[in-house]
């Protein structure tokens, strides 16, 4: 990256989320646990993280589940910034029409699904757009409702934008059903000290989306993600989970639920 400053600004959010999910990384709560901290010790201000689109799918596992999968630019748009707050900003399955009017999207999101996931709650995103000089170009709000099975959870998020230019080259797997296209991906996340220099190889893979290096770390673990992603009347539709059990084919079943 060019701007130093944002260098330093992304590297810290880097490190703090990092930080977070290593403390949790050995428990079991996974995905809620995490949402809850990023929650509970950041209450006082939601910070916004910016990720350059240039250079990653995914800047960090812990931000992907607020903000969900990124695909590189296009149109002038360099970075994404987003922000929400992990507490549900709806409990209730009756109130989606109401969020849904709120961000002026449809999603026919059903509160359960035939493999046991059940809806849990509901979040509005602000999300913009920015150009390569920070300048905002575009902002909007997106809708992500998230789902539980036992101490499982994924999460369903619909923008109302299309998917950007450039996603199906982080995709790892293109399916068509039903005149819709699904992009499927897996994505690993290493988590490493602060000094941790990468190797050759995984520069090659964080550069082809397929790994992602947060900075931060006591030591190094890993995470694993996966998301399923697809568009409807001009909205982008995704489903995400991490360090779930589920197949390529389950989170494609669900989605073919949603139409």
């Amino acid at each position: 990256m060019k701007n130093n400053r944002f260098d330093k600004q992304l590297k810290k959010g880097l490190q703090d989320q990092a930080a977070l999910f290593e403390r949790v990384s050995d428990t079991d709560d996974g995905f809620e646990t995490v949402m809850h901290r990023l929650q509970t010790e950041k209450k006082e201000e939601t910070k916004m993280k910016r990720f350059n689109m240039k250079k990653a799918v995914i800047a960090t596992v812990a931000a992907v589940m607020v903000f969900g999968t990124l695909a590189v630019a296009s149109s002038g748009v360099k970075f994404m910034a987003s922000h929400s707050s992990a507490i549900p900003d709806y409990t209730k399955y009756a109130d989606l029409s109401t969020a849904e009017d709120s961000v002026g999207v449809t999603t026919n999101a059903p509160e359960k699904f035939a493999n046991g996931y059940r809806f849990s709650g509901i979040n509005i995103v602000e999300n913009s757009y920015e150009n390569e000089d920070h300048n905002t170009i575009d902002t909007f709000r997106s809708i992500s409702i998230r789902y539980k099975n036992g101490s499982d959870s994924l999460s369903y998020d619909v923008d109302p934008r299309p998917i950007m230019a450039g996603f199906a080259d982080s995709a790892t797997d293109i399916i068509k059903e039903n005149d819709i296209t699904y992009y499927y991906n897996e994505m690993r996340s290493k988590w490493v000290p602060g000094n941790y220099e990468p190797t050759d190889e995984e520069k090659a893979q964080v550069e082809a989306g397929t790994l992602n290096i947060g900075y931060g770390a006591d030591k190094i673990s890993y995470s694993d993600s996966k998301s399923i992603t697809w568009e409807v009347d001009g909205n982008s539709h995704e489903l995400f989970c991490m360090d779930v059990e589920i197949s390529k084919e389950e989170l494609l079943n669900m989605a073919l639920e949603i139409q």
